[in-house]
């Protein structure tokens, strides 16, 4: 059972496990919420601040600021909240590890072990259990950690979402590519094109 939240409007929104969390138009606070009724966890406090964006894992959640930077909140597990400093642009949450790109850099922490990101600039990122992926400027995906096995497909790419075992990614074309561990039910429909 899905629990309605009622102070929005709302920019964005992201689903952990058991949970979600959103961004509050009117002064970029977090709320959190669970999705199950029952669960009581350090995931659904918060911390105060104006975000510009967050990202959902299993049991801890990210977000960077509007002044660019990363706060953590949730199970520290594995070094889940031991953000880095620095000024960043995105974050994205996994299970244990998250990973941010930033202006000067890009920085990986929690996890065993701790992944380590190219250098690379990426415009899209996305961390699942024990791996993270990412599409370059360029438009291509490079996938660092345990990632799914299998080729990288041909891009360019504009959206991507990564999840245990497997991952998908949107063409510039709207069409779809998915790899790595697929059952039936995980292979996109053919034809399937994104508007």
């Amino acid at each position: 059972m899905y629990e309605v939240v009622e102070d929005g409007p709302l920019d964005q929104v992201s689903v952990g496990l058991d949970y979600a969390c959103a961004i509050r138009s009117s002064d970029r606070s977090v709320t959190c919420w669970t999705t199950t009724g029952t669960m009581a966890s350090p995931v659904l406090q918060p911390p105060e601040g104006e975000f510009a964006s967050i990202a959902t894992g299993d049991f801890n959640a990210c977000g960077t600021l509007v002044d660019g930077s990363l706060v953590c909140w949730g199970e520290d597990l594995s070094g889940a909240l031991d953000t880095p400093p620095g000024r960043f642009e995105q974050v994205a949450t996994g299970e244990f590890s998250s990973c941010a790109v930033g202006s000067t850099g890009n920085a990986c922490w929690g996890g065993f072990p701790p992944l380590q990101p190219p250098a690379d600039h990426f415009k899209v990122l996305s961390a699942a259990a024990g791996y993270a992926c990412g599409i370059l400027e360029d438009g291509s995906i490079s996938c660092w950690g345990d990632a799914p096995a299998g080729s990288l497909p041909g891009g360019p790419f504009r959206a991507l979402s990564t999840a245990t075992g497997h991952a998908c990614a949107v063409r510039m074309d709207g069409t779809l590519a998915c790899w790595g561990e697929l059952s039936v039910s995980q292979v996109p429909p053919e034809g399937l094109v994104a508007k």
